[in-house]
């Protein structure tokens, strides 16, 4: 299931101890049809427990940093909010970003509830969720329509069946990844979404991005479903166990 070169790759990056950096839905974990109910699968958690416990590994999410540390093996670095939330060095646009999404979340939660869709607040930035709504293009529609009313105008980040609502100075998980690199001598980046593609495609070449799934991401590697994902983590464990 794993093309011969990734698993090259992937022993070249544990031999040389590059980050591990995983997204969390669609990526470590399948997609759910409420964020509450995503679940690691018993082989990726022990095989990602391992690596983390190895090799410096990086869970980089669209979920709040405190979500993320209740549901991922510990041992690791959890980035939060799109690579906002757990870096070193931005509070200075922290509160600016909680102000601007306190004002915007009454706003939206008033006009965007019910019928299958919701507001998700993650205190640094929001998500509109439709995944339950009959009519996802009405509610996209809808969802879009009324984030280009706000104010303070936000970075609207699309996911799936989801639109992030940022604070348009907020790092994204680029900009996460590059900091983070500046403590190691290279990186493995994957992801499946469209908040995932400045990573993937971020041009560095010390970042290796792997997508996952089929959307134009602009990565250089690829797999080809979240079950991939896991394969690649046994594979990487086994490495490890073996060395």
């Amino acid at each position: 299931m794993i093309p011969p070169a990734l698993q090259i790759l992937a022993r070249l990056a544990l031999a040389e101890r590059w980050l591990l950096a995983f997204d969390f839905d669609g990526t470590l974990v399948p997609l759910a049809d409420h964020p509450d109910a995503v679940a690691f699968r018993r082989p990726a958690w022990d095989a990602l427990s391992l690596l983390a416990r190895h090799r410096p590994v990086a869970v980089i999410s669209g979920r709040a940093r405190a979500d993320l540390a209740a549901r991922c093996p510990p041992g690791m670095t959890l980035i939060g909010n799109h690579g906002a939330e757990g870096l070193e060095g931005i509070s200075w646009i922290e509160g600016r970003a909680r102000e601007a999404a306190t004002l915007w979340l009454p706003r939206l939660r008033g006009r965007f509830t019910g019928g299958g869709c919701w507001v998700e607040d993650k205190g640094l930035s929001l998500s509109l969720h439709w995944r339950a709504s009959p009519d996802h293009v009405r509610a996209e529609a809808v969802a879009r329509r009324l984030c280009e009313e706000l104010w303070p105008t936000p970075r609207l980040v699309p996911g799936n069946l989801v639109l992030n609502v940022q604070h348009a100075d907020l790092p994204d998980k680029r900009v996460a990844l590059l900091h983070l690199l500046r403590r190691h001598p290279a990186a493995l980046f994957v992801g499946d979404d469209w908040n995932d593609a400045t990573a993937l495609a971020s041009g560095e070449p010390r970042l290796h991005g792997i997508q996952v799934g089929d959307l134009p991401l602009g990565a250089p590697w690829r797999l080809p479903d979240q079950a991939a994902v896991e394969a690649l983590l046994a594979v990487m464990a086994q490495e490890i166990t073996h060395a």
